[in-house]
């Protein structure tokens, strides 16, 4: 075998003039990756994209160090000659993978906003003291302002027959939004002293109409 094409590397006889098409697919495949991740972090760390020459080599740097880290052998001539003259196509095919994962991701926030929530908190206590606790979030007016709050739609206790020390709170809201808005109010704390006055311990089942969360 000719060394005229060829120089040893950590004990590895390399071929210096390697052509990029003569990858393994697997290999393409893993470069092609790494590069849209380096050239969306080249976005995110800078604000724009790199579509200058000495922008996208900066890019290229980045990812023939991941090329040398799993060890796959191309000369970086070859890298720099796939990708520097494509890079503005390459860079409309990120610039299209990361709207359209924004647009599903929008999607997927509004579906679970318009969703309604039921959660079942169960508080236990000692010696009747969630029976207790439960009777003056009643007389103390706290249910009822809750009840008025926008997005309730329901606030209401139970007590299971097989546990006389636990109560059952059924709390349902419109939708996410709602019960955020709920959990920043001043209610909250009041809510906590009581808990507090009682020492009664709290259980959270949470669901949403397509089931358990």
């Amino acid at each position: 075998m000719s060394g005229k094409n060829h120089k040893m590397v950590d004990g590895k006889l390399l071929q210096t003039d390697k052509k990029y098409n003569a990858l393994k697919m697997r290999q393409k495949e893993k470069i092609g990756t790494w590069l849209n991740e380096e050239i969306t972090l080249y976005y995110r760390d800078h604000g724009n994209w790199p579509t200058r020459e000495h922008e996208f080599q900066t890019v290229l740097d980045k990812l023939y160090e991941k090329i040398e880290a799993a060890e796959i052998w191309i000369p970086y001539s070859e890298i720099h000659k796939r990708f520097m003259g494509k890079r503005n196509s390459r860079i409309n095919k990120v610039q299209s993978a990361l709207a359209k994962a924004e647009k599903h991701s929008d999607n997927e926030s509004a579906n679970t906003e318009s969703k309604s929530l039921t959660i079942n908190l169960y508080y236990t206590g000692t010696n009747g003291s969630a029976k207790a606790f439960a009777e003056e979030m009643v007389s103390s007016g706290l249910v009822d302002r809750i009840r008025a709050e926008e997005g309730n739609l329901r606030y209401e206790y139970f007590f299971p027959m097989d546990d006389p020390e636990t109560v059952l709170l059924i709390d349902k809201w419109a939708d996410e939004h709602a019960l955020a808005i709920h959990h920043k109010s001043p209610m909250m704390n009041e809510i906590k002293k009581l808990r507090d006055k009682y020492q009664v311990t709290l259980r959270v089942e949470r669901y949403c109409d397509e089931g358990s969360l």
